[in-house]
């Protein structure tokens, strides 16, 4: 298990933003991830979780980071169609992950929220909260598709696992494309997406790839 607390600082106007993070954790026992597990499968599931009597130790964790983002293109016709081209790069370096980053995404909509659009699975994504202009008000709707890449220096997971005795070859770089549709109503945004990785382990022989939903709300 893991558990941290990050910190955010973010300067930003209408067309970029840089983003300043500080973030401590604790791994292991102490983050409290195999009692909240064991409490959930007590309220239904019969079996009890397996596997966090091998987990690993108590590590305390920092990391920090410093990203750009910025909209390099934009374009809004007289049919009411919106287009933003979106970029942003960055690193991270810490105990946990060191690694440099970077990505692109094209967007097309109408009526969306002007924010950042930034969607990331190495990164969390606060910085796709910063709008850029007033409440948004409305319906509206937006389709988007990009790819984002990874220069992984060091991983806290794959360190550890090598020491418990797995013979793992890690990729140093990976790459994500990503596709998603986001639906807009004043203050609410969901977004479906799909999104896949380049294999993490150079044992893989299948992408990784998986879908879901978010779901935001500005107050």
């Amino acid at each position: 298990g893991y558990l941290a607390l990050s910190t955010y600082l973010f300067e930003w106007d209408d067309v970029s933003f840089r983003e300043y993070r500080i973030e401590v954790g604790v791994t292991g026992r102490e983050s409290g991830a195999g009692w909240l597990q064991k409490k959930i499968h007590e309220l239904g599931a019969k079996e009890k979780p397996m596997g966090w009597d091998t987990q690993l130790g108590t590590d305390w964790i920092a990391n920090v980071l410093y990203r750009q983002g910025y909209k390099s293109w934009r374009h809004h016709d007289n049919n009411g169609f919106s287009m933003d081209w979106f970029n942003h790069f960055g690193f991270q370096v810490g105990n946990f992950t060191t690694d440099a980053f970077a990505g692109t995404m094209f967007r097309l909509g109408q009526n969306y929220i002007e924010n950042f659009n930034l969607s990331y699975p190495y990164l969390k994504e606060e910085a796709a909260s910063l709008y850029s202009y007033e409440k948004h008000h409305g319906f509206g709707w937006s389709m988007s598709a990009g790819i984002n890449g990874e220069l992984l220096a060091y991983s806290y997971i794959f360190d550890k696992s090598e020491e418990e005795g797995y013979a793992l070859d890690d990729n140093t770089f990976n790459i994500s494309p990503y596709a998603g549709v986001s639906l807009y109503y004043e203050g609410n945004k969901i977004t479906f997406f799909f999104q896949a990785q380049s294999y993490s382990l150079a044992e893989e022989t299948k992408i990784d790839a998986f879908g879901g939903f978010k779901f935001l709300l500005q107050f």
